[in-house]
């Protein structure tokens, strides 16, 4: 049900979020629609930062002082320095040092799929092949240049463009993945007829 307030509980809810309490504060205190406190008092909002600004806690200065004369334990250290490689933070004195979880170690396979050269490789096999899946003839979509013998295994062959082909997703996953050897022979014929291996390759 709707309810209407008078023009004095307007105003009370004005001055009390003018003399420096929180929307919040102000509700709770007149016990008003939060709708209709916001409509009230859209035009004197405070932004968070002005809200809070200048205000301090209660015992600032207490505990201000208190905290320039705490000396921290070794523990204490100890556990300050875990909970910061924990979350990853690197401590004012290691800035611009390298992290303590840094291992310069990028895996070679990751570097070569990476370097201009296998883009360009994969890419002249896409063009090559126009696009089409060698095993569906399935043209675009999700396609992927397979080396034919498998690159792990093969380090010299892994930019041979007689050793890529164009398998789509889904044959990949379903034929290929796992049984790259039993197709080999299909990959090299496909190559073949097309005129682009001899049958020494």
């Amino acid at each position: 049900m709707r309810q209407f307030y008078s023009q004095e509980k307007k105003d009370s809810v004005r001055n009390l979020y003018k003399s420096g309490l929180s929307l919040r504060q102000v509700i709770l205190k007149e016990k008003v629609n939060y709708i209709t406190a916001f409509k009230w008092c859209k035009d004197i909002l405070r932004t968070k930062s002005e809200a809070h600004k200048g205000k301090k806690p209660k015992n600032f200065e207490k505990f201000q002082e208190a905290s320039k004369n705490y000396k921290y334990t070794a523990e204490d250290r100890k556990k300050m320095s875990e909970a910061q490689k924990r979350i990853g933070t690197i401590p004012p004195s290691r800035k611009g040092a390298i992290p303590w979880n840094f291992q310069d170690i990028t895996p070679i396979h990751e570097r070569i799929r990476k370097s201009a050269d296998y883009k360009k490789w994969r890419w002249d096999i896409f063009v090559r092949d126009d696009f089409t899946c060698q095993i569906c003839g399935t043209r675009g979509g999700r396609i992927r240049a397979n080396h034919i013998k498998r690159f792990a295994l093969y380090p010299a062959l892994r930019l041979v463009p007689t050793n890529g082909i164009i398998i789509c997703e889904r044959c990949d996953i379903a034929l290929v993945f796992h049984h790259e050897e039993e197709w080999e022979s299909y990959f090299n014929f496909n190559l073949m007829i097309r005129g682009l291996q001899t049958k020494n390759e």
